[in-house]
């Protein structure tokens, strides 16, 4: 139905396009006798649906953002999210919170009227609030000791704009600061 021959005995057949075949089959004996048998529209393939999805934002620092994911609809169709944070959701458009720092790999499978599913995976959605961290060049000494604090803070998604430093346990510390800490 497709063009394509065999000659084997029970072949297998691979069609790479959606319709209707017809199968003709011929069958000959070492005498040169044979047989054919014509089956018309004998095989069906359906479509496979094309899925278009995609997420509001793939970076946030935020564990309580909301992701807002979208698909193109197709009649018919039922949908099948995983958040890849071992969420699932059948809506079509939902929105996930994942609640927790980190990479996930959302996917969606889409089934459509025929019984056809097809999958598709977004980008990796990465969750990263900034880290704070500093270290002191010297951390021990007599009185009156001065320490260099340096600011060791990161952040993916947005630069730091502020910093707050508290001393405890004495009197009000002095000290030079350096900071390293403003990443776009």
């Amino acid at each position: 139905g497709d063009g394509n021959t065999s000659t084997e005995q029970n072949p297998t057949h691979t069609y790479a396009g959606a319709g209707e075949y017809t199968i003709v089959f011929t069958v000959t004996n070492p005498g040169g006798c044979g047989d054919t048998l014509t089956r018309q529209n004998f095989i069906t393939v359906r479509p496979t649906p094309t899925v278009d999805a995609s997420v509001n934002n793939a970076l946030s620092c935020d564990i309580n953002e909301a992701f807002a994911f979208t698909v193109q609809p197709i009649a018919g169709a039922t949908y099948s999210w995983d958040f890849g944070d071992s969420t699932l959701s059948t809506a079509q458009n939902p929105t996930h919170v994942y609640g927790q720092a980190g990479s996930f790999q959302p996917c969606l499978t889409l089934t459509n009227l025929q019984g056809c599913p097809a999958t598709v995976c977004l980008d990796s959605i990465r969750i990263r609030p900034p880290e704070a961290a500093f270290s002191a060049e010297t951390t021990d000494g007599c009185v009156p000791l001065e320490v260099n604090i340096v600011n060791e803070s990161t952040s993916e998604v947005e630069p730091i704009v502020s910093w707050e430093w508290t001393f405890e346990n004495g009197d009000p510390a002095t000290g030079t600061f350096s900071d390293s800490s403003v990443v776009t």
